[in-house]
């Protein structure tokens, strides 16, 4: 089976497969895949490019994950020409940083391939963390160790040729789940939740969740489902460690903490 052109923008496994989760629903779904918490979106782009489903929906609450997305989606040519084009060295990581300060008014395609630069370059791929190698560059590994750039524009290429089987949001992931609730009219829809870290959050993620944040979320998913325990108007609805259908998760992380 071929390698699929996931990128997980959000951690060390930029490039690569989450294979726990693509092995868990490789052959229990189809139609529509939602990822409200898409990240790296690595399962939702295995799934399509290997025809599992017939579209996805990814949604990133982070402008500057969004922003790599939709780069990729829809300023491909000129994305791959900066990753081709930019020299990987301190002075333009320094410059990628910048751009990540000012996320909220950045051009998108700057901010989009900032992100990508950073997740490369930074240590475990986290995009406010170190450079690997240290600023002198004295480490073991240098920093251009993880930016293979003919690899990412071949990957980036072909995910650009799907683009209009996937759809991109910047939106809260609530809004989200209420928008394709009712855009989704047949139970061909599964959702796929991964909010961010109850207890490790703040540490991961820009945009992490408090107690309050992962109750509503919570009670959104409870309010969608039937007394049998299945959504209502859509297919399966997944989160790591617990499924309201009977498709086989591997256990992660406990969510019991957050309601879930």
């Amino acid at each position: 089976m071929k390698e699929p052109p996931g990128f997980c923008v959000y951690s060390d496994v930029t490039t690569e497969t989450n294979y726990g989760e693509r092995e868990s629903v490789d052959n229990n779904i189809h139609g529509h895949y939602v990822e409200p918490y898409a990240g790296g979106a690595s399962v939702a782009l295995y799934l399509l490019l290997e025809g599992k489903v017939d579209r996805i929906t990814i949604n990133d609450y982070d402008r500057s994950i969004y922003a790599f997305w939709y780069s990729v989606l829809n300023r491909t040519k000129k994305l791959c020409d900066l990753i081709e084009k930019t020299d990987v060295n301190i002075e333009n990581w320094l410059r990628m940083r910048e751009i990540q300060k000012r996320k909220k008014d950045a051009d998108i395609l700057e901010l989009g391939f900032s992100t990508l630069f950073l997740n490369r370059t930074n240590r475990s791929g986290i995009l406010d963390a170190g450079v690997i190698g240290g600023l002198k560059q004295e480490g073991s590994y240098g920093m251009d160790c993880r930016f293979n750039k003919e690899e990412i524009i071949k990957r980036i290429r072909l995910i650009a040729k799907y683009k209009k089987r996937i759809s991109l949001y910047n939106e809260d992931a609530l809004e989200l789940i209420k928008r394709v609730q009712v855009e989704s009219n047949n139970s061909d829809t599964i959702f796929y939740f991964d909010p961010p870290y109850y207890l490790k959050g703040p540490r991961l993620y820009k945009n992490s969740y408090n107690n309050e944040d992962h109750d509503k979320v919570s009670q959104e998913i409870k309010k969608n489902e039937t007394p049998r325990g299945k959504p209502r108007g859509i297919s399966r609805l997944i989160l790591p460690g617990l499924t309201l259908d009977p498709v086989p998760l591997r256990k992660t992380y406990p969510r019991q903490a957050a309601g879930y």
